[in-house]
């Protein structure tokens, strides 16, 4: 008689089956983007445990755990490591709350995410970016906006500059800006306001999502 098997198990066959079948359909394999990494620091410390466990078995960082065919890549806030691993010991207190469960080898995945992530914030950290880096980038990304919507957007002036935006923020304002011009024939006036980071732990994170009426 086969036993059924846990959700954990279900979920790792489940993970090394997509692969499979991206490559038998002719594809190379499965590329995961995991970005917004710091959600990790709204969990509660198990939760927390378990989540970096999880992640060092998405990255490889343990050959045993690895997953063939799958690629993966993260992001997260240069904040992190001061604000929540170092804050909160969790190098220390989250490996060791698993290893009492009876959950070493999650244990020694969490070690290895956790050191990951000090060390990538260390010698990873995206610098903002030039300024010949960013006109290139607004040329390129006004060929793709003209091809996409067979709009002729014109050509933005340079934005203002400073050490705390990211490409991401100015490739925002510009398609918002296209996009306005477009849509409302109207001038823009973009604003970046600095959003501060939360880490507050919330319990109410782990709860599974309540389904709509009528839902299965």
């Amino acid at each position: 008689m086969l036993k059924p098997l846990g959700a954990a198990d279900a979920t790792e066959q489940l993970i090394r089956f997509i692969p499979l079948l991206f490559r038998a359909a002719g594809y190379a394999g499965w590329c995961i983007l995991l970005d917004e990494i710091e959600l990790i620091g709204r969990y509660t410390p198990l939760q927390r445990a378990l989540s970096y466990a999880w992640l060092g078995a998405w990255l490889g960082l343990n050959g045993t755990a690895r997953f063939p065919g799958v690629v993966t890549a993260s992001a997260i806030t240069d904040d992190f490591v001061a604000a929540v691993i170092s804050a909160r010991q969790d190098s220390d207190k989250l490996p060791e709350r698993l290893v009492l469960k009876g959950r070493a080898a999650e244990a020694e995945m969490a070690s290895a995410a956790i050191r990951h992530i000090e060390r990538t914030v260390l010698q990873h950290r995206l610098l903002p970016p030039g300024l010949n880096e960013l006109s290139a980038c607004h040329d390129k990304l006004l060929r793709l906006y003209r091809l996409a919507y067979d709009w002729p957007a014109p050509p933005l002036p340079p934005p203002d500059r400073t050490s705390s935006r990211t490409m991401r923020q100015y490739i925002k304002g510009w398609i918002t800006q296209w996009d306005m011009l477009r849509l409302d024939r109207g001038n823009v006036l973009i604003l970046d306001t600095e959003i501060a980071i939360d880490y507050t732990e919330d319990a109410m994170l782990e709860e599974p999502p309540v389904p709509d009426e009528g839902e299965f």
